[in-house]
């Protein structure tokens, strides 16, 4: 199996984790991880100051107009999102709204 330099990846908790991996594997490479996070900013700012390479949803790839991006598709890696919250407690009202914007604009959402 192929390597690659200095991966910068998420901490293993983190849902995408398990997808890059697996597809590495399928693809005949495996990452060699130099660093592991959970935060996304920490990640960039590795990347940024040239300490390796990340694999990154696309929603954060965009704010970002110095590194280079390679995008690529595949119906085996999709990431979904869910929203979740303790159905026995009130929500707040910044909450409510916020449930309304999603589902106002849900269909324009594409993460």
């Amino acid at each position: 199996m192929t390597t690659f330099a200095r991966g910068l990846f998420y901490t293993d908790d983190f849902s995408l984790t398990p997808i890059i991996l697996s597809e590495a594997q399928k693809a005949g490479f495996e990452p060699n991880i130099v660093c592991k996070s959970s935060q996304w900013d920490f990640i960039v700012k590795m990347v940024e100051t040239n300490m390796g390479i990340a694999i990154l949803p696309e929603i954060y790839c965009r704010k970002f107009s110095n590194l280079k991006k390679i995008y690529f598709n595949s119906d085996d890696m999709t990431w979904q999102l869910h929203m979740a919250w303790h159905k026995g407690l009130e929500i707040s009202h910044a909450t409510k709204a916020w449930l309304n914007l999603v589902n106002k604009y849900s269909h324009e959402i594409s993460l």
